[in-house]
Protein backbone atom coordinates (compact mmCIF):
# COMPACT_ATOMS: atom_id res chain seq x y z
CA UNK A 1 0.00 0.00 0.00
CA UNK A 2 1.05 3.11 -1.05
CA UNK A 3 1.29 6.22 1.75
CA UNK A 4 -0.39 8.95 0.69
CA UNK A 5 2.22 12.57 0.27
CA UNK A 6 -0.03 15.53 1.99
CA UNK A 7 2.13 18.29 -0.30
CA UNK A 8 -1.11 19.78 -0.43
CA UNK A 9 -1.23 20.91 3.30
CA UNK A 10 -0.65 24.68 4.38
CA UNK A 11 -0.69 25.97 0.54
CA UNK A 12 -3.09 28.24 -0.03
CA UNK A 13 -5.91 26.89 -2.53
CA UNK A 14 -8.84 28.31 -4.47
CA UNK A 15 -11.99 26.90 -6.03
CA UNK A 16 -12.24 27.21 -9.66
CA UNK A 17 -14.86 24.43 -10.38
CA UNK A 18 -17.16 21.94 -8.86
CA UNK A 19 -19.82 19.97 -9.18
CA UNK A 20 -21.43 22.04 -6.28
CA UNK A 21 -21.31 25.56 -7.59
CA UNK A 22 -21.45 27.35 -4.08
CA UNK A 23 -18.02 26.33 -3.76
CA UNK A 24 -16.92 27.76 -6.84
CA UNK A 25 -14.58 30.75 -5.31
CA UNK A 26 -14.07 30.17 -2.07
CA UNK A 27 -10.24 29.98 -1.28
CA UNK A 28 -8.45 29.18 1.99
CA UNK A 29 -5.51 27.21 3.34
CA UNK A 30 -5.39 23.64 3.29
CA UNK A 31 -6.08 22.31 6.72
CA UNK A 32 -5.99 18.62 5.24
CA UNK A 33 -5.59 15.72 2.72
CA UNK A 34 -6.54 12.49 1.41
CA UNK A 35 -6.43 10.69 -1.94
CA UNK A 36 -9.02 12.63 -3.35
CA UNK A 37 -10.34 15.67 -1.00
CA UNK A 38 -8.83 18.41 0.66
CA UNK A 39 -10.05 20.60 3.59
CA UNK A 40 -10.52 24.20 3.78
CA UNK A 41 -12.04 26.24 6.13
CA UNK A 42 -13.25 23.32 7.82
CA UNK A 43 -14.81 22.17 4.58
CA UNK A 44 -14.01 19.18 2.89
CA UNK A 45 -13.33 19.77 -1.11
CA UNK A 46 -13.10 17.30 -3.92
CA UNK A 47 -9.38 18.26 -5.28
CA UNK A 48 -10.23 17.97 -9.04
CA UNK A 49 -11.17 21.67 -9.69
CA UNK A 50 -8.66 23.94 -7.27
CA UNK A 51 -6.11 26.78 -8.41
CA UNK A 52 -2.65 26.76 -6.32
CA UNK A 53 -0.75 29.68 -5.28
CA UNK A 54 1.02 31.02 -7.88
CA UNK A 55 -1.92 29.59 -10.57
CA UNK A 56 -1.18 26.38 -10.78
CA UNK A 57 -3.78 24.21 -11.12
CA UNK A 58 -4.27 20.72 -9.56
CA UNK A 59 -5.31 18.49 -12.96
CA UNK A 60 -4.92 15.51 -11.70
CA UNK A 61 -5.40 13.04 -8.14
CA UNK A 62 -2.10 10.98 -9.44
CA UNK A 63 1.05 12.29 -7.39
CA UNK A 64 3.53 12.51 -10.56
CA UNK A 65 1.40 14.72 -12.37
CA UNK A 66 -0.82 16.66 -9.84
CA UNK A 67 0.13 19.81 -10.72
CA UNK A 68 0.94 21.34 -13.87
CA UNK A 69 0.51 25.14 -14.71
CA UNK A 70 -2.71 26.63 -15.51
CA UNK A 71 -2.23 27.89 -19.15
Amino acid sequence: MKSHQHNLIGKHVRVTDAKNKTLVGKEGVVQDETKNTITVNDQKIIKDYITIDGGKKLISKTPTERIKVHQ
